[in-house]
């Protein structure tokens, strides 16, 4: 059994991917991929930078909020709306890779503002997410659907 072979990349994000991670210094980031449990990823990092380009549901913050970690994000539908600029995270308004770098650099020369940033999100994961809150919400909304007799309800 000779060395492993590579594995080639099936769509254009993968190629994409391949393609960044043979520029960058052997050992220095770890393309992980996929994942379904992030945890441990998050518990060994100090603070996540959610660099997300789309709209997306903003689980990884309050994930990264459980574990008391700052996040840095950029200006988007969906992630950043949820994030109090300066509070519990910082929002990069100039979406570019030179500004990004810059409020990472910042945040980490400032140890007391990341845990503020983390000890806020928690805070705000802990009213948002708490399990019997949600529950009682999602409870509510069908209450008041079940209730109405015509089938049009305002959210």
């Amino acid at each position: 059994a000779g060395p492993a072979m590579p594995t080639v990349p099936t769509n254009s994000y993968e190629q994409a991917i391949a393609t960044i991670m043979s520029e960058l210094p052997e050992g220095k980031v770890i393309f992980a991929g996929m994942m379904e449990n992030v945890a441990p990823l998050l518990a060994a990092c100090d603070l996540l930078v959610f660099t997300g380009m789309k709209s997306h549901f903003p689980r990884p913050m309050f994930e990264a909020w459980r574990m008391k970690k700052p996040v840095i994000v950029f200006e988007m539908d969906g992630i950043s709306t949820n994030v109090d600029h300066q509070v519990d995270g910082i929002i990069v308004k100039d979406i570019s890779g030179k500004s990004l770098g810059e409020a990472v650099a910042k945040l980490l020369q400032d140890p007391s503002a990341m845990q503020r940033f983390g000890e806020a999100g928690f805070a705000k994961a802990e009213r948002k997410c708490d399990p019997v809150s949600v529950a009682e919400q999602v409870m509510n909304l069908y209450t008041k659907v079940l209730s109405r007799s015509d089938s049009k309800v305002d959210l």
